[in-house]
């Protein structure tokens, strides 16, 4: 199983390596009120970058909650009483 995940990481970053030499072109990136010839390279480079930084930190937030909540004991319900509800308030007279 390990060869088999190292053997699809190398063929995928060598897919990515391809992708990067075949489109070295320059593109103009407009943002906001800036605007700048980049090339292509650059680009692919930081918004992938951007997505793996992105999707690390939301993966580690949800594994940080979820061991948060499995090292909280859960109550056992059955053996919980249900509370009691607190008596009416008479009706005030006119």
């Amino acid at each position: 199983m390990n060869r088999i995940r190292t053997a699809l990481i190398i063929l995928v970053l060598l897919l990515f390596i391809i992708f990067l030499l075949q489109n070295t072109g320059t593109i103009r990136v407009k943002f906001l009120f800036a605007e700048a010839d980049v090339p292509s390279v650059i680009l692919i480079l930081v918004t992938t970058l951007g997505g793996f930084a992105a999707g690390y930190f939301i993966a580690s937030a949800s594994q940080r909650k979820r061991r948060k909540q499995q090292a909280q004991p859960k109550p056992n319900k059955s053996r919980q009483q249900p509370e009691a509800a607190p008596p009416a308030e008479p009706a005030e007279e006119t």
